[in-house]
């Protein structure tokens, strides 16, 4: 479970939803809501699509075991909220219409849903020093919906419009239960996740609280659309049983490879920009992405070859390239012989690993190959076809890697 934190108050833009109530609170929350001492919620039993008021609208049906209580809006209602009174804001309404524009859509194509959980009230108290608020802990529902259009397309931007109280908002892929999500970030504070967002299709749901509702809300709502067999599924057949007349130590391979957060963590910031591009471009998540890895020591690492193999499916070899060219072959900048040493501490965790990474271009067995040389131990980077390959060889066993780079597809 990823750390979450909770802020009262409101920071940022803070629009007023004295006209808006509920069905607005989405856009003036505290950035985090997330640590509230509420227990996990029990399970319901509730339908995962249930939808009660608004057919072709997925809706939570409880939160915190407590009935939730839906509003719907057509585009037009939920903007008219904004465009007078307490609540005006024609920026949020001008930026709105901005969004349904860029993606061909008008006000008549865009509806939203939304609910709150309450988990502990507002509480008003006079001090000597006057009236001080503290402002009511709750977890937040809201669906958007623009027909006809794939929310891919627009939930970059609706994070923008809707997530008014974090200043610079990004995103990450993220896997919660069976569903891989959007979590929205915050520069100016590592780690907290402000709101999580899951899409399917032309709606974009956005949650707001503490951890246990995270999950609730999510699991309540349509499963992703199951992962069809692709070219993917054979890859461990690509990979020798032998090098040397050796049999190979072991084998793991696995469909949302379960050593993603270790290729993540070698590879950097460049990996995570690749995996939300990744799914805002194909639609495709880990989920169709396959992994491999088979060693030839007891130790993967350090006592013989290993080789790694990834792949995505029959759609993503454009997304396969890049990986290959931007995120694998990433290289630190150049050096200058009269730079400050200290400047070193400035570069990225990555590049600051790779500084004195010697890299070079061979041939090997017909195959064009990147070797990089960490001062002694080699690693060779090779893309074939839709599949990315990396040959480690930590004892300098040249042979087997010419072997191994051959035997491979």
């Amino acid at each position: 479970m990823e750390p979450t934190t909770t802020i009262h108050g409101l920071a940022g833009r803070v629009r007023s939803l004295a006209a808006a109530a509920a069905a607005v609170i989405l856009v003036a929350l505290p950035a985090s809501a997330q640590d509230a001492t509420e227990t996990t919620a029990p399970e319901t039993g509730a339908p995962a699509s249930a939808a009660p008021s608004t057919p072709g609208i997925a809706f939570p049906v409880m939160l915190g075991g407590q009935l939730l209580t839906p509003q719907t809006y057509t585009g037009s209602e939920w903007l008219d909220q904004f465009r007078e009174g307490d609540a005006a804001d024609p920026a949020f309404v001008g930026d709105t219409e901005a969004l349904l524009e860029s993606v061909g859509a008008d006000i008549d194509d865009l509806t939203v849903k939304t609910a709150l959980y309450e988990l502990t009230p507002a509480v008003t108290t006079e001090t000597e020093e006057g009236i001080e608020t503290t402002p009511a802990e709750v977890a937040v529902v809201a669906a958007l919906r623009i027909d006809g259009t794939d929310a891919r397309d627009w939930v970059e931007q609706a994070v923008d419009v809707m997530v008014g109280d974090v200043l610079e908002p990004g995103l990450v892929m993220r896997p919660i239960d069976t569903k891989w999500v959007l979590r929205v970030t915050d520069t100016s504070m590592p780690g907290v996740y402000p709101r999580t967002v899951y899409l399917k299709d032309d709606t974009a749901w956005i949650v707001q609280g503490d951890e246990n509702y995270v999950w609730d809300a999510l699991g309540q709502l349509p499963e992703p659309d199951p992962v069809m067999p692709s070219s993917a599924d054979s890859l461990y057949t690509d990979v020798p049983l032998t090098l040397g007349g050796v049999r190979r130590m072991g084998l793991y391979e696995s469909t949302e490879p379960l050593f993603l957060p270790t290729l993540g963590e070698r590879i950097g910031d460049t990996f995570e920009d690749w995996l939300l591009d990744l799914y805002l471009g194909t639609g495709m998540t880990p989920a169709e992405m396959l992994g491999v890895i088979t060693w030839w020591g007891l130790d993967a690492a350090q006592d013989g070859i290993q080789i790694e193999g990834y792949r995505l499916p029959e759609g993503g070899e454009a997304m396969t390239q890049r990986l290959f060219e931007d995120v694998f072959l990433v290289r630190p900048p150049e050096v200058s012989v009269d730079t400050d040493e200290d400047s070193l501490g400035e570069l990225d965790d990555i590049s600051a690993m790779l500084s004195g990474v010697e890299f070079s271009d061979e041939d090997i067995a017909g195959q064009a190959v990147t070797v990089l040389d960490y001062a002694g131990p080699k690693q060779y980077i090779f893309s074939s076809a839709d599949t990315i390959w990396v040959i480690s060889d930590p004892l300098d066993e040249r042979a087997l890697v010419e072997e191994a780079v051959e035997a491979l597809p």
